[in-house]
């Protein structure tokens, strides 16, 4: 993903955001978000009256290091499977060499 293309479409970061910009940008259900605060993975609002909102800066950091994550964890699993797949690629060699 090209930040710097998807940072030119990011709202200000110090600009309030409500939950409905939130579910909307992630595609992901309010009822998770509120999951992810109870269990401290999300940043908890700012309350105002009975509004919630939160800094869109704190949001979009919180979604970079998803999206970051994600891509490690992906080329890591990648990585695995190579190795596996090689070692396997070696066994079937090496039995197939010896049993000439």
């Amino acid at each position: 993903m090209n930040n710097s293309t998807s940072n030119n479409l990011r709202l200000p970061l110090d600009q309030l955001v409500d939950m409905k910009f939130i579910t909307t940008d992630s595609g992901m259900g309010d009822k998770w978000f509120y999951r992810l605060m109870s269990d401290d993975r999300f940043p908890r609002p700012i309350k105002l009256g009975r509004l919630s909102r939160w800094k869109a800066g704190d949001y979009y950091a919180w979604k970079d290091a998803q999206i970051s994550s994600s891509q490690v964890e992906f080329q890591k699993r990648q990585q695995e499977a190579f190795k596996r797949v090689e070692q396997k690629r070696i066994k079937n060699a090496t039995s197939l060499g010896g049993a000439n």
